[in-house]
């Protein structure tokens, strides 16, 4: 039983090695290109521990690596998505922009609660997109939070919950 503790904690010590090693590199980095270069090469590597960089990856500035993670995670099976939800709670923004795309893209029900706590966020984009996100995710929870998006005080968000609400709401013959 030692020895499988012991491997254990070896196995987790060479995991943050990597983690942290990737972070360093992609953060070092000062020219854009060459990080998009940086995360693009962890995106064939699906360990959780790659999916940690790409989630923290998410606070870069610039929007096109931005993009090119919120596709790859919104792809890609076994994210954690608990992990997704806590940067709805992050300071910046677009970290919280780029975390809806990729709960929108995954359709992940699981994230309302998250999304329900976000819905009187001060920033008129980020409620904006949690009017699409909810559109994408759908279901009777969600078309409840767009209602109430939709008596926001915002016209841009009414706009969006409005859309949002069609999307889920749409008859469908088959």
């Amino acid at each position: 039983m030692e020895t499988e503790d012991k491997i254990a904690k070896e196995r987790a010590k060479k995991v943050r090695r990597l983690r942290n090693s990737a972070l360093k590199k992609i953060r070092g980095a000062k020219d854009k290109h060459t990080r998009l270069k940086i995360i693009k090469a962890l995106f064939p590597i699906t360990d959780p521990w790659s999916n940690e960089v790409l989630l923290e990856a998410l606070s870069d500035s610039n929007e096109e690596i931005r993009n090119a993670i919120i596709q790859e995670l919104g792809q890609r099976a076994g994210v954690d998505m608990e992990l997704v939800c806590q940067k709805l709670y992050h300071p910046h923004w677009y970290v919280k922009s780029s975390a809806l795309k990729i709960l929108a893209l995954q359709k992940n029900e699981k994230a309302l609660f998250h999304i329900q706590a976000m819905i009187t966020d001060p920033n008129v984009e980020i409620r904006r997109g949690i009017a699409a996100c909810l559109g994408d995710i759908g279901g009777e929870k969600a078309l409840s939070l767009l209602l109430n998006l939709e008596k926001d005080k915002n016209r841009f968000v009414q706009t969006s919950a409005e859309a949002s609400i069609r999307k889920i709401s749409k008859l469908r013959f088959t």
